[in-house]
C-alpha cells in the first residue's frame, strides 16, 4: 500500500463519524445556497458561545474551501483553532487542507497527532457529530432527517456523560427548531419522508425542548428563540389567536394555557434585541393580521441584521 492510500483511509476512518457531505445531484446548488446563508450569519455575529461561533466558522470554512477561497477558508480555520484547539472538525479540516496543498509528509503527521488526541479522548467525537448534525440543519429541508437523527442520536449517547451545560442547550434548541421547522416545510419535503413524520409528535416534542432550555439559564437570545418558537408552534396548531384542545394536549403545562399574543409579548419580553426572535414573533403578528406590529418588528430585525 503506497503512502497516500495509506493516508487515505487513517483519515476516513478517522473523519467520517462527522464529515461534511450531501448528495452530489444537489451539492452545488446547495452548498452555494448555505455558503450564503452561513456567510450572513458571520457577518451579524450573532453568537453567544464558543461552539456557536466555532461550528459556524468550521462549516463556512469546509464552504469556502469548496468553492476555491483557500485563503480565507484557511484564516477561519485558524480561528478555530484559537478558540479551540482541541476542536476535532477543525483540526482534520486543517489536515486535510494540507494534504490538498500537496504536503503529504506534514498532512500525515497532523494526523497522527489528531488520531492519538483522540484516543486519550474520544468524548471530542460528540463535538464532531454536533456539528455535522448542524451542518445538515443548514443545508436546508432535504437534509433535515438527517439531522434529527444525528442530534437524536447525540443526546442519547451523551445522556450519562459529563457534557458541557451550554453545549447541551445548543444541541436541544438547535433539535427544537428543526422539529419546527418540519412543521412548517411539509409541502416541500420529500413525501416518503413526510410521510415518516408526525406533525403533532413533532410540535409536542419541540415544544418540550424549547420549555427545557428556556427554563434553563441560558443565553437570553436562546430564551427569546424558544419562546418565539413555541408561539410560532401555537399559532400553526390553529391558525388564529385562540388556544385549543390540541395545544392544551401537546405543550407543557407552563405554556399549554397561553394564547399566541401572550406568547410573542413573553418572547419579545424576554429579548428584543435579537433579529431571528424579532423576524419570527414579526411574522406571528402578520399571520394574526396586525400589520403594524409586524412591520415595526421587521424594520427592527433588519436594522439589527
Amino acid at each position: 500500500m503506497d503512502e497516500e492510500t495509506h493516508f487515505l483511509q487513517r483519515f476516513r476512518k478517522l473523519y467520517s463519524s462527522f464529515s461534511h457531505k450531501i448528495q452530489d445531484d444537489s451539492k452545488s446548488k446547495e452548498k452555494n445556497y448555505t455558503r450564503k446563508k452561513v456567510q450572513l450569519k458571520y457577518a451579524g455575529d450573532e453568537f453567544d458561545s464558543n461552539t456557536e461561533r466555532t461550528r459556524t466558522y468550521n462549516l463556512l470554512s469546509f464552504l469556502q474551501w469548496e468553492a476555491g477561497e483557500r485563503e480565507n477558508a484557511q484564516e477561519l480555520n485558524r480561528k478555530v483553532l484559537e478558540l479551540q484547539n482541541k476542536n476535532i472538525v477543525a483540526l482534520c479540516n486543517r489536515v486535510w487542507m494540507i494534504r490538498e496543498d500537496g504536503r503529504l509528509t506534514e498532512a500525515d503527521k497532523k494526523l497522527t497527532e489528531v488520531e492519538k488526541l483522540v484516543e486519550c479522548n474520544q468524548d471530542l467525537l460528540f463535538q464532531g457529530k454536533a456539528e455535522l448534525a448542524y451542518s445538515y440543519s443548514a443545508f436546508g429541508p432535504f437534509y433535515f432527517s438527517q439531522s434529527v437523527d444525528m442530534y437524536t442520536q447525540l443526546l442519547e449517547e451523551t445522556a450519562n456523560k459529563e457534557i458541557d451545560t451550554e453545549d447541551l442547550q445548543l444541541w436541544k434548541l438547535d433539535l427544537g427548531l428543526i422539529y419546527r421547522k418540519y412543521c412548517n416545510s411539509g409541502s416541500i419535503l420529500p413525501k416518503q419522508d413526510w410521510k415518516e413524520r408526525n406533525k403533532n409528535d413533532y410540535i409536542k416534542k419541540a415544544a418540550l425542548l424549547f420549555t427545557e432550555v428556556a427554563s434553563a439559564n441560558c443565553p437570553v437570545r436562546w430564551k427569546g428563540r424558544c419562546l418565539a418558537s413555541l408561539a410560532e408552534l401555537s399559532f400553526s396548531i390553529y391558525r388564529g389567536t385562540q388556544v385549543t384542545k390540541s395545544q392544551l394536549e401537546l405543550f407543557p403545562k407552563e405554556y399549554a394555557d397561553k394564547d399566541v399574543e401572550t406568547l410573542l409579548d413573553i418572547a419579545l419580553e424576554a429579548c428584543m434585541e435579537d433579529s431571528h426572535v424579532l423576524q419570527v414573533c414579526g411574522k406571528c403578528f402578520k399571520n394574526l393580521r396586525k400589520f403594524d406590529k409586524a412591520e415595526e418588528l421587521l424594520r427592527k430585525s433588519l436594522s439589527i441584521s
